[in-house]
């Protein structure tokens, strides 16, 4: 029997099997594409740009709920205050829930096996809050009580088991075009957990009895696509199965598949950056099999779980480690170290203990032919999902760009063994510029460490 309905596709009885991660390793953007992203990319480019076209008709209907990925990982005084599934109503009718990422993947898993609703049904489900917008981790206690959208959530195969599904253009943290002072947390309020009140249809709601501008909704609507839309994101192996915890989030890779998708879906493409306010010309120059070329540290992944004894890069041992014979011995693969830099000691001082809550920004000067340092700042984020307290700190290091320095040899080391990452800054007074991100730290940077690091990168 043919399915046509999403609530059908999502029934517990469709009993299909999504891709597990294939075992490897990989050492260029085109060897991880086509051994792991490749394999569990939609095939039937039409089935993308059907989504596309109807979820780029759902957001200027007057009757849609949107949809936003702000606080999913909220606390307050210690406890989990969290929005997800959480119903907004303004004075004109504009209307929005939060959900989490889990979302995007129920739409990859429906893309995947060529499935696209009709657009009513997909409206229906929204507007009688059928949808479930939870994670299959579990639901906080204010969640329970307050989310209008409270389906549980599906069973965790409709979820992309084993992947991680990686925005290209980031939903949260990338700057709008035209608007790039826009702050999308003015748009889409967290509120007090008091501001959402029983209807009499049996559901809580929150009323705001102000509206958005034309521009904040025209922002609020590019949210929504850069979250929800297939064209914007596809999965590589979660953080327990590849030795690269950040791999989707590194800027070579997003570049790539950026270049990737507006090879493979055209002027489409061109249509959805429009739609999410990005600028086409973004898009590499360079061709995808240009890109393709572009060494990374190498890569492992596997179906299984990876140990790391030492959070490190990889040696030679790593590639035999993934075969079968040792899969029956063992279900977990051993990482290797690298060789030791005195540098990376220094470092691992910072990353024990428990984590320092502040967070703070200190103006920092450092200039060569590569950069033009500005700041370094650090940022804290709650690991893990419900009922977890445990923190890590982010370290940041401001800098405006002047040429590309991904080819310089101890810039790989640094990068194989912390996984380090850049990004955009998209707010602020640092807007514009890039950030070398070093995850998973406990204690405040200093000047010497940051400056340590960055003669390290730079050392001929």
């Amino acid at each position: 029997m043919m399915i046509t309905k999403i609530e059908d596709f999502l029934n517990s009885n469709n009993n299909f099997s999504f891709p597990e991660v294939p075992n490897g390793d990989a050492n260029s953007i085109g060897d991880f594409y086509d051994k792991c992203i490749k394999q569990v990319l939609p095939q039937k480019p039409e089935t993308l740009i059907a989504w596309h076209n109807l979820l780029s008709k759902y957001v200027d209907d007057e009757d849609a709920i949107l949809l936003s990925r702000l606080y999913e990982s909220k606390k307050l005084n210690g406890e989990w205050d969290t929005r997800r599934g959480m119903y907004t109503r303004m004075a004109d009718g504009f209307q929005y829930a939060y959900a989490t990422n889990f979302f995007a993947r129920l739409i990859y898993t429906m893309s995947y096996f060529n499935f696209v609703p009709e657009y009513e049904d997909f409206k229906q489900m929204f507007t009688e809050k059928k949808i479930s917008l939870f994670s299959f981790l579990g639901t906080t206690k204010v969640e329970k009580k307050y989310a209008a959208f409270n389906t549980p959530a599906y069973p965790a195969r409709f979820y992309t088991q084993q992947w991680y599904l990686a925005h290209i253009v980031a939903v949260n943290d990338e700057a709008f075009k035209g608007y790039r002072n826009a702050d999308i947390t003015s748009i889409f309020t967290s509120g007090k957990r008091e501001d959402w009140v029983l209807t009499p249809s049996g559901y809580y709601e929150r009323y705001i009895k102000d509206s958005l501008n034309e521009v904040e909704k025209r922002i609020a609507k590019a949210h929504f696509l850069r979250f929800v839309d297939p064209l914007n994101y596809f999965l590589v192996p979660n953080s327990k199965r590849v030795s690269y915890k950040q791999i989707g989030e590194d800027y070579r890779i997003i570049d790539f598949m950026k270049r990737k998708y507006f090879e493979i879906f055209g002027s489409a493409y061109e249509s959805f950056l429009f739609d999410v306010l990005v600028d086409s010309k973004s898009i590499s120059e360079k061709s995808s099999n240009e890109l393709a070329k572009m060494e990374l540290p190498q890569i492992v992944f596997s179906s299984l779980v990876l140990n790391s004894s030492s959070t490190t890069g990889l040696a030679k041992k790593s590639k035999t480690l993934i075969k079968k014979e040792n899969s029956e011995k063992k279900r977990t693969i051993t990482i290797s170290s690298i060789e030791d830099f005195p540098l990376f000691d220094k470092i691992e001082s910072y990353r024990k203990g428990p984590c320092d809550k502040s967070f703070s920004e200190s103006r920092f000067s450092f200039e060569n032919e590569f950069m033009n340092v500005l700041a370094y700042t650090h940022s804290n984020k709650w690991l893990g999902e419900i009922n977890n307290s445990e923190m890590e700190k982010m370290w940041s290091i401001i800098f405006e760009y002047k040429k590309s320095f991904d080819n310089l040899p101890n810039w790989k080391k640094i990068c194989d063994k912390y996984n380090i990452t850049i990004s955009n800054v998209a707010k602020g007074k640092y807007k514009g510029c890039f950030g070398i991100r070093l995850r998973g730290m406990k204690s405040v940077p200093d000047d010497i460490i940051i400056r340590s690091i960055l003669c390290f990168i730079f050392q001929k």
